[in-house]
């Protein structure tokens, strides 16, 4: 078993920021004290993450990628893994709450590990497909738990929420295993800072409607304060930690790190929020990160670690 190193303590911040995160943006975008649409709020902090990974970039005189074939790749991760994940995040969470959007978020080992195994990267053995379909179970018992305590706060069907969260993960989990040969050759924060900042392209322009109708002086200064939150630590530092995870100690042990997420979120939404926290969702925790620590430890990787970075 690989030693305890820095990359995993930072992992565990980043699980941290990324949980308590859910309420912030929860509280940015919903209910009718929200200073932000859910389209304007991502453009603004994604806007806020790129200048910061860009000054980041410039003064670490990061080399840029060599090839048109690497620029095409960095190309594809911004759009998968930030306009069309952050899409995908942001409505799905105004719809739902930030412990089933968390739990649902959680089983990303899981379709990292079907993933890797369609594209033979790894081998399932039968508790990792136990694991697999417990997974599933424990998605199915929160969304439908989530579905049946609804009391009206959301505008819509948290069905509709939680099934956008489902496909974000997908998406965010097919990210996490494409990045993987392009850390071989880049350092995460080059990596992260290129395909934020193409990603964000498409999210500010999707947000310029609601920007031109924004009524900018009225944002309080708690909003700002979530956008930058948001911006600077779950989106800048947070993406870069989570690829030099992906770089050193591989994309399944990256994604383990999950697991705490859906804790934290829960926990801070229940005592800052007030979310009610049910049955439905601690069955549900119970079953998912059972199926998740089966999947984990019922896969074979096939291939060899990636390469730390230098």
């Amino acid at each position: 078993m690989s030693r305890f190193s820095l990359t995993d303590l930072l992992l565990i911040a980043l699980v941290t920021i990324w949980g308590v995160n859910f309420s912030i943006v929860k509280g940015a975008i919903s209910g009718s004290s929200a200073p932000f649409t859910p389209v304007a709020f991502n453009a603004i902090r994604f806007s806020i993450a790129t200048g910061v990974l860009i000054v980041l970039v410039r003064r670490l005189g990061e080399a840029m990628p060599a090839s048109r074939r690497d620029w095409l790749a960095v190309a594809g991760l911004g759009l998968l893994g930030n306009t069309a994940y952050q899409v995908l995040f942001i409505t799905g969470l105004d719809f739902t709450s930030p412990t089933s959007s968390s739990l649902i978020l959680a089983t990303t080992p899981v379709i990292v590990a079907l993933i890797g195994a369609a594209l033979r990267i790894e081998t399932l053995t039968w508790p990792a497909w136990v694991g697999i379909g417990l997974s599933f179970a424990g998605i199915s018992f929160v969304v439908l738990g989530n579905a049946a305590n609804t009391t009206g706060h959301v505008s819509a069907s948290p069905l509709l929420g939680d099934a956008l969260i489902f496909l974000g993960t997908l998406v965010w989990s097919l990210y996490t295993v494409l990045s993987a040969p392009l850390l071989k050759r880049y350092s995460a924060t080059l990596v992260t800072s290129l395909s934020v900042t193409i990603g964000s392209v498409p999210l500010i322009l999707i947000a310029l409607p609601d920007w031109l109708r924004l009524d900018w002086s009225a944002i309080p200064i708690a909003g700002w304060t979530s956008a930058a939150f948001s911006g600077v630590f779950a989106l800048a530092l947070g993406y870069v930690i989570w690829n030099r995870g992906v770089k050193h100690v591989g994309g399944a042990r990256t994604a383990v790190y999950s697991n705490l997420t859906p804790v934290i979120a829960a926990l801070f939404a229940w005592i800052v929020r007030g979310d009610p926290l049910t049955i439905y969702h601690l069955v549900g925790a119970t079953i998912i990160l059972a199926g998740i620590n089966l999947t984990r430890f019922g896969k074979r990787t096939r291939t060899e670690p990636l390469p730390a970075e230098e």
